[in-house]
C-alpha cells in the first residue's frame, strides 16, 4: 500500500526485467537531485534484494521534463540517477553490480505539454534482471 500511496509502478517487461518507476514528485525535491526521504524504505527494500541473491542487477534510469534546455535536462537525469546508485551503495549494494543512465527529456511517457505530463515524465526507473 505504500508503494500506491507514493505512485510506484511496477511491471515486468518483455526481456523479463522487472521495471520499478519511481515518481519525480515523491522521489526527489523539485529542481535538485536530493532524495526524499519518502523513497528511502522502498530503496531499502531494493537494496536488500541483493543480499537474497548473488545474481541480482540493477539499472538506474534518471528522466526529466522537457522544461529548460537539453543539456540541464540531461545532467539533471544523471544527478538524479547518480542519487539513487550512491543511496543503493550506501546500503551496501555493490557498485559492479549498478548500472547508470541519465536520458533527460528524450523518453518521456507522456506528452510535456500539460504540468500533469510533466509530472509524469521526471521519475527513476529502476529495472531489476538476473544474470545466470
Amino acid at each position: 500500500s505504500d508503494t500506491q500511496k507514493l505512485g510506484i509502478q511496477v511491471n515486468r517487461v518483455r526481456d523479463g526485467s522487472l521495471r520499478v518507476i519511481l515518481p519525480g514528485g515523491n522521489t526527489y525535491k523539485g529542481g535538485n537531485a536530493r532524495l526524499d526521504n519518502r523513497m528511502k524504505p522502498v530503496l531499502n527494500t531494493v537494496a536488500n534484494a541483493f543480499a537474497q541473491s548473488p545474481y541480482l542487477r540493477i539499472k538506474v534510469v534518471g528522466h526529466s521534463d522537457s522544461q529548460g534546455d537539453s543539456v540541464t535536462n540531461q545532467t539533471l537525469s544523471i544527478s538524479r540517477a547518480t542519487a539513487v546508485v550512491n543511496y543503493l551503495i550506501g546500503r551496501d549494494v555493490k557498485s559492479v553490480l549498478i548500472e547508470l543512465e541519465g536520458r533527460g527529456s528524450i523518453d518521456p511517457l507522456m506528452s510535456n505539454s500539460t504540468a500533469q505530463g510533466r509530472a509524469t515524465n521526471r521519475r527513476i526507473e529502476l529495472y531489476l534482471y538476473e544474470i545466470r
